[in-house]
C-alpha cells in the first residue's frame, strides 16, 4: 500500500489482518506511525530512515489488527 501521495491532516486508523501473508506500506518520512498489531508467529518490521528534522505532528497512522503467520513491512522512500 502506497501512502507516499496521501496528505492526511488528522490521526488516521488502519486495521491490518495477515494470514499466511504479507503487507508492504510505504508512508513519507514525516509520519508518525504507531503499532498496536498483534503478531502470532509473525512480525512487523519497520525499515523507515525517520526525518526527525521535521516531524508532523498532525500526521499519525495507528495501525492495529493481527498478524498470523505473515508479516508487515512499514517502509519510505
Amino acid at each position: 500500500m502506497n501512502l507516499l501521495k496521501a496528505d492526511i491532516q488528522k490521526t488516521i486508523i488502519l486495521e491490518v489482518n495477515n494470514i499466511f501473508g504479507g503487507t508492504k506500506l510505504i508512508v513519507p518520512s514525516n509520519w508518525d506511525v504507531k503499532n498496536e498489531v498483534t503478531a502470532v508467529f509473525g512480525g512487523i518490521e519497520d525499515k523507515r530512515n525517520i526525518n526527525a528534522n521535521f516531524p508532523d505532528p498532525g500526521k499519525v497512522i495507528i495501525l492495529k489488527g493481527s498478524c498470523v503467520f505473515g508479516g508487515i513491512e512499514i517502509t519510505n522512500y
